[in-house]
């Protein structure tokens, strides 16, 4: 019996079984976690349900069981069996590779791929639907597209689109677009159109310039605001409105950031931006005004050298890379008030290794990943779904020279 796989988004296929690929983000649970979307009129950044189905291509009507017994067995053996597996991203600065990983029920890491990329590999980021791969590659000035295999996860360079010091890609929800940040000497922020297809670039011709070294930007789940911080003096969190029907930037409003904010993220109520200043050793809260996009500052908490964030499944918590004077890493957990977005309580869960830069939250919520830069190593963490509070899964594991990114998609194969 020949099989084949298919790839589909069709209704009448959910009716049948759970919905298949979830994407976590680089994102929000984005590069560094994409944050899930609460509002019924939002698609979220990374999220969105996807189907491998693989089916019997050369079946005959005239082979139908003729009695009960054997439309019994026919039922038996007709039943689907489905496989759901976590893979991991990461991507390494210094190796310029990327490293992918299975992971199974326990937290336990497996490597099942390691592919070249271009210099310098920055943000990794999945799109809603968990078919393409972006990866910003600030010396080669590039985003690099990959094709993800949707049986084994693994990742297929299949375009380039330039861009000098490109850092970190974001996606609109609507996933028409796609905004690049870059480094210097890019200073700039790029927009621009996604194919439906093939997931390609091309800029639209809009792009916000004459800034310092913003990194990363995150989407706000309505789609009219993006969000990013210049790193290099002066230090600001800015947003621009977003031209739904065009990608266009417009500028909207600009807020004194701590010194050195780096990465940013929107909760996922898309009420607030909360934003790691690495040089002040603080993560400040933003409340969103939702009709102009202008931020207001609220509270802030102290996190030694702040980088990567990613909120929790529900939201109640958000989590952050961080790492002492000597380099020891832990990922802080700190608490959120849900009404207010304010910032409370704060634990630190030991990574095992050194300078931890970047943590993620996988789709199902179950797990964070950590990477640790210095001790070239990335660990899970169980994630309790009462307290959501870190248990180390499994000892650290290698990934490959100076991992600075990680996110997650889980795949579910439908086989018949």
């Amino acid at each position: 019996m020949r099989c084949r796989p298919l790839l589909t988004l069709l209704p009448a296929l959910f009716a049948q079984c759970t919905p298949m690929i979830r994407v976590g983000e680089i994102a929000p649970c984005a590069t560094d976690g994409a944050p899930h979307d609460s509002l019924a009129d939002a698609v979220p950044d990374a999220g969105a349900d996807a189907l491998v189905d693989v089916t019997d291509a050369g079946a005959d009507v005239t082979d139908a069981p003729t009695d009960a017994s054997d439309a019994s067995d026919a039922s038996d053996a007709s039943a689907p069996r489905i496989t759901r597996t976590l893979s991991v991203y990461i991507t390494n600065s210094t190796s310029n590779d990327l490293a992918v990983f299975d992971v199974d029920d326990a937290g336990g890491l497996r490597r099942t791929q390691t592919i070249s990329t271009g210099e310098t590999p920055y943000g990794i980021t999945l799109d809603r639907d968990g078919r393409h791969a972006y990866v910003a590659n600030a010396t080669a000035n590039r985003v690099t597209l990959y094709d993800v295999d949707p049986r084994s996860g693994a990742l297929r360079e299949s375009a380039t689109t330039a861009f000098i010091g490109a850092s970190h890609v974001s996606l609109h929800p609507s996933g028409r677009w796609a905004f690049v940040t870059a480094f210097a000497p890019g200073d700039r922020l790029g927009s621009f159109a996604v194919d439906p297809v093939s997931g390609a670039l091309s800029a639209t011709g809009s792009s916000l310039t004459a800034m310092t070294s913003p990194f990363n930007s995150a989407v706000d789940v309505t789609g009219r605001f993006v969000f990013f911080a210049t790193s290099r003096a002066p230090f600001n969190v800015w947003s621009a409105r977003v031209d739904v029907g065009t990608g266009a930037l417009n500028m909207a409003s600009t807020t004194p950031a701590g010194t050195t904010p780096r990465n940013l993220t929107v909760d996922p109520t898309g009420r607030f931006v909360y934003v790691a200043n690495i040089g002040a050793g603080t993560i400040t809260q933003y409340t969103i005004d939702r009709s102009t996009g202008a931020l207001t500052a609220g509270t802030s908490a102290s996190v030694a050298s702040p980088r990567g964030l990613a909120f929790s499944s529900s939201g109640r918590t958000l989590y952050a890379s961080s790492y002492d004077a000597d380099l020891t890493g832990y990922v802080a957990t700190i608490s959120v008030d849900a009404v207010t977005g304010a910032l409370g309580t704060i634990t630190r869960a030991p990574t095992g290794g050194r300078q931890t830069f970047a943590v993620s939250v996988d789709p199902t919520g179950r797990f964070l990943f950590a990477v640790n830069v210095d001790s070239d190593d990335v660990r899970a963490f169980a994630i309790d779904p009462s307290t959501e509070a870190l248990t180390a899964a499994r000892a650290p594991v290698s990934c490959g020279d100076g991992p600075v990114a990680v996110t997650a998609i889980e795949r579910v194969v439908v086989e018949r």
